[in-house]
C-alpha cells in the first residue's frame, strides 16, 4: 500500500464515523462557523471547488489551502450584509513550506441578531445580539493526487454579553484529475459551547470542471456543492466562473437550493500586479448580503489564476 492510499483510507476512515452524527437535530451554538469566509466562494453559489486561488476557501475545506499555490498570501475579507444588521470580517495567511506543505492562519467573526424563541420554538419578542468569533492553524499535506488537511480554531460565542469558548476542528481531502476538481469535508467538530448545544457540524461535498469548450468559453468553470449541516436542511449550490483573461473573472451561482435560505449569487475577481479584489453579492428574500475582500500575494505566485488555452491556429491552405 503506497502513502498515498494510505492517507486516503486513514483520512475517510475518520471522516464517515462522524458523519452520521451531523444530522443530530440538537440545539446549536456559533451558527457562525457554518458560513463560507471566501468572497469567490459566496459569488459562485457558496461552493468551494473552482473560482481560482483563494487562502479563505480553507475555511471551508483545509485541504484547499494547497490550491492556493503561493509562497504567501494575505486575504482580508469584510462585509456588510442585510441593511447593515450582519457585519462579517475574515482574515487568512498562508505560506507555502515545500512543494507539498502549506501552512496558514485563519480568523472569521460576525456579528448580528437573532429571534429569541422559546422551548416550543414559537417567537419570544426579542432579538438576541450574537458575536461570533474564531482563530486557529490550518495545514495541508499533498501526497501524490491527493491533498488532505486540518484545521483546528478557538471559538468564542457571545450571546446577549454571554459569552462562552470552545474548540472547534475541521478536516478535509480535495484532488484535480484530469481538469476536475472535488473535495469532501468534516467540518465544526469539537466541544461544546454551552451545555445541552453542539457546534453546527457539517459534511461537505463538491466538484468542479473546465467546460469543454473553445474560445471565450474556454475559460469557464462549473461545479456544484451539498453540505448537510447540523439543525440544517440540506443545502446545495451549483455555480459557474467565466474567465476570458487571466487578470478578471466574472461568477454567479444559486445558493441553497431547496433550502429555506436560497439566494441568487453573483462576484467578480480583478487582478491589479500582486493585488486580487474581489466582491460578491447575495440577493436573498429577506435582504442583499455585499462582501469584499482584498489578498495580496507576497513572492512569486505560481498558483495564479491562468487564462483559458488558445485555440490552436488552423493550418494554412495551399
Amino acid at each position: 500500500m503506497n502513502r498515498t492510499s494510505l492517507v486516503f483510507r486513514v483520512v475517510v476512515g475518520f471522516l464517515l464515523p462522524l458523519a452520521g452524527s451531523a444530522l443530530a437535530r440538537v440545539p446549536v451554538g456559533a451558527a457562525f462557523l457554518s458560513e463560507p469566509m471566501s468572497v469567490r466562494q459566496m459569488g459562485m453559489g457558496n461552493i468551494s471547488m473552482g473560482g481560482g486561488p483563494d487562502v479563505l476557501r480553507s475555511w471551508w475545506n483545509p485541504a484547499l489551502l494547497d490550491r492556493q499555490g503561493l509562497l504567501c498570501e494575505v486575504a482580508v475579507n469584510g462585509a456588510s450584509e442585510i441593511s447593515d444588521e450582519i457585519r462579517t470580517v475574515g482574515v487568512g495567511v498562508g505560506l507555502k513550506l515545500s512543494p507539498a506543505v502549506h501552512v496558514g492562519v485563519l480568523l472569521g467573526g460576525r456579528d448580528f441578531s437573532t429571534p429569541e424563541v422559546n422551548a416550543a420554538g414559537d417567537y419570544a419578542g426579542n432579538d438576541l445580539g450574537r458575536r461570533g468569533y474564531a482563530g486557529g492553524v490550518v495545514t495541508s499535506l499533498r501526497t501524490g493526487w491527493l491533498v488532505s488537511g486540518l484545521s483546528v480554531k478557538g471559538v468564542s460565542d457571545e450571546v446577549d454579553g454571554d459569552s462562552v469558548a470552545c474548540v472547534a476542528a475541521d478536516a478535509g481531502l480535495a484532488f484535480v484529475i484530469s481538469g476536475i476538481e472535488a473535495g469532501v469535508s468534516l467540518r465544526n467538530f469539537g466541544s461544546q459551547p454551552r451545555p445541552g448545544e453542539s457546534l453546527p457540524m457539517e459534511l461537505c461535498a463538491g466538484t468542479a470542471s473546465r467546460l469543454m469548450a473553445a474560445g471565450l468559453l474556454a475559460g469557464t468553470r462549473v461545479g456544484a456543492e451539498y453540505s448537510i449541516t447540523r439543525g440544517r436542511e440540506g443545502r446545495l449550490g451549483i455555480g459557474l466562473e467565466f474567465r476570458p483573461v487571466s487578470s478578471f473573472g466574472l461568477r454567479a451561482g444559486l445558493a441553497g437550493v431547496a433550502a429555506g435560505d436560497h439566494a441568487v449569487t453573483f462576484g467578480f475577481s480583478g487582478r491589479f500586479g500582486r493585488v486580487v479584489v474581489d466582491y460578491a453579492l447575495a440577493a436573498r428574500d429577506i435582504g442583499p448580503s455585499h462582501r469584499a475582500s482584498v489578498s495580496v500575494s507576497l513572492g512569486e505566485a505560481s498558483g495564479a489564476e491562468t487564462a483559458p488555452p488558445k485555440a490552436p491556429p488552423k493550418p494554412e491552405t495551399p
